[in-house]
């Protein structure tokens, strides 16, 4: 058969999948352009710049496969995979490192390797299937890089692994040299308004905590240290006050709605009582008419009676028998009515107790937010620029990096790291200026990590 005709055997055709794959994912792992979503491969090798492989943020895609028991009739790898659609799917990493996978629960991801991670979670499936399980781990989005301070371009940048603080001015327009005191001053003063701002919502946001919580353990609320530390004790101690007075409000719109239930219960029970009573009343004389039913129908036969006077006596104990009939019918529903306002009653108890937990933890994950915001907004003296020297330029490049991790926001000065710091998804870059007096050591530090990171290395 000619080529442009020929067949390819399965065995060929998965011979071609391996090559085509390698060919696109071995390249796709070299470059340093803008990530696209990667496989992550089980067997992958470390990394080699500080970048951990999964940082928050991260949006992966994870498909899990089952490897089948091995048979000799398989001559190929693929068909004795089988995708398992109910645990595939993406996933976001959390503020606490962590995603939540079915049949495994929390899994700490951050901060963490992908083999590390596959290894864990392979060994905890596979302990369910009673088979081996791989995973496929796709990087659909990882987070931009933020740049704030004195440069031309401040915003969001994509991250492309091995990005440096240096890259990262430059993809900013650079390190703007042309501030001066004015604008110090104005950046200062909207800094100082933005902390200030968040400093008050996240007090409120911890006087609302310590009451909630308070009110789950049945204690009474007072301000916990955090909120000491925040506004001092005097202060929290009337924040406290006016969010238990709030919630107090709630609390008693609650209690009246259960005082109402409860009402409407009494009410019903005592009109219950009244019907049974009622009830037996009627029945003792519906056993006397039946009886005086009976004698005269005795009577009737004997020709004692009359067919009227027997006819009359019937009708009046079929009218006691309807009579006792719908007072039974409001007897039960009656009792039906009672149990449902006591299913009421319990339940509402139980949806309150369940809408404060999850404002606890809505509130909880706001107090994280604000925390990481006010790291991002960093000290006002490092956003200070210094024009002693009458703005002549004579000026080092300062910057912090405000990191996110799965134990809380890490700072990394310049004087602890230099330019060639790597980045990390999600990272804040500061810039600010320092005084001439810095320049040789900032320079000094620069120059030593540049030859540290090329030393035995090639320049591409």
């Amino acid at each position: 058969m000619s080529p442009a005709g020929h067949l390819f055997s399965r065995k060929e055709l998965l011979y071609l999948l391996i090559a085509a794959t390698s060919a696109t994912t071995i390249p796709a792992r070299a470059q340093t352009a803008a990530l696209a979503p990667a496989v992550v491969e089980a067997e992958s090798t470390p990394n080699t710049n500080n970048a951990p492989a999964f940082t928050v943020g991260d949006r992966l895609k994870i498909t899990f496969f089952e490897t089948l028991r091995s048979d000799p009739g398989r001559k190929n790898l693929l068909s004795s995979l089988i995708e398992h659609p109910e645990l595939s799917g993406e996933y976001v990493i959390q503020n606490d490192g962590r995603i939540f996978l079915p049949f495994v629960g929390d899994v700490l991801v951050a901060g963490h390797t992908q083999a590390a991670f596959a290894r864990s979670v392979e060994a905890a499936i596979s302990d369910l299937f009673g088979s081996p399980i791989k995973l496929i781990v796709q990087i659909l989005e990882r987070e931009p890089i933020y740049v704030t301070g004195p440069v031309a371009r401040p915003g969001t940048f994509k991250y492309v692994p091995g990005m440096t603080v240096l890259h990262a001015i430059a993809l900013a327009g650079g390190a703007d040299g042309t501030s001066n005191d004015q604008w110090s001053r104005f950046e200062m003063t909207r800094e100082h308004e933005r902390i200030q701002k968040s400093r008050e919502r996240l007090a409120r946001l911890l006087a609302s905590r310590d009451v909630l919580v308070a009110e789950r353990d049945g204690n009474r609320p007072t301000p916990s240290q955090q909120l000491i530390d925040l506004v001092g004790e005097s202060a929290g101690s009337r924040m406290i006050a006016k969010e238990e007075q709030m919630r107090t409000l709630e609390l008693h719109r609650l209690s009246n709605e259960e005082e109402a239930i409860d009402a409407i219960d009494q009410a019903s029970r005592k009109e219950l009582r009244a019907l049974r009573e009622r009830t037996a009343q009627i029945e003792i004389y519906l056993k006397g008419k039946s009886e005086y039913v009976q004698t005269l129908s005795n009577m009737r036969t004997s020709g004692v009676v009359t067919e009227t006077n027997f006819h009359v006596a019937q009708s009046e104990l079929n009218t006691v028998r309807e009579r006792w009939h719908e007072i039974r019918s409001t007897i039960a529903q009656l009792e039906r009515k009672l149990i449902e306002l006591h299913h009421q009653k319990t339940r509402g108890e139980f949806d309150e107790k369940i809408k404060r937990e999850q404002l606890i933890k809505s509130v909880q994950s706001q107090i994280m937010e604000e925390r990481i915001t006010q790291a991002t907004l960093g000290r006002l003296n490092f956003e200070q620029i210094d024009v002693s020297n009458g703005g002549s330029g004579n000026a080092a490049i300062r910057f912090r990096i405000v990191r996110r991790t799965a134990s809380g926001v890490e700072h990394l000065d310049s004087t602890r790291t230099s330019l060639f710091e790597t980045l990390w998804p999600g990272d804040v870059l500061q810039l600010g200026r320092s005084s001439s007096t810095t320049v040789g050591a900032a320079a000094d530090a620069d120059r030593r990590t540049a030859g540290h990171r090329t030393e035995g290395r090639s320049v591409e």
